[in-house]
């Protein structure tokens, strides 16, 4: 057991079984504890870069920023999601097809749009 969860569920005790008094105002002396371990759902987080095009007021050139040194495409994934496709495919010996799947399945990720 862990001493600090995420989250407590305290579960209320409110009538009494035997004579069906009503408990709800009274304290409890004690509390017994169960915790159920879990993964949370994992989706995709997606980042939208957006460079700025501007037009230079005293020479009419056009200007556009440029977008950070690893956003090399217009749509693509960070070096985590590459990083366990490679994992997948190369160590676990995943063909392509199956390792999208997966990754699919495991991330939600957005299909068709």
């Amino acid at each position: 057991m862990v001493e600090q969860p995420h989250e407590v569920r305290v579960h209320r005790a409110s009538v009494c079984p035997r004579c069906a008094t009503d408990l709800q105002a009274v304290e409890p002396y004690d509390h017994e504890r169960w915790q159920v371990f879990g993964i949370p759902p994992a989706q995709i987080e997606v980042t939208e870069h957006q460079a700025e095009i501007k037009v230079c007021p005293a020479c009419g050139e056009r200007v556009k920023a440029d977008f950070p040194a690893d956003v090399s495409q217009s749509v693509q994934y960070d070096s985590r999601v590459q990083a366990q496709a490679s994992y997948l495919n190369d160590y676990q010996l995943l063909p392509v097809e199956r390792t999208c799947e997966t990754l699919g399945d495991l991330f939600l990720v957005l299909r068709g749009g």
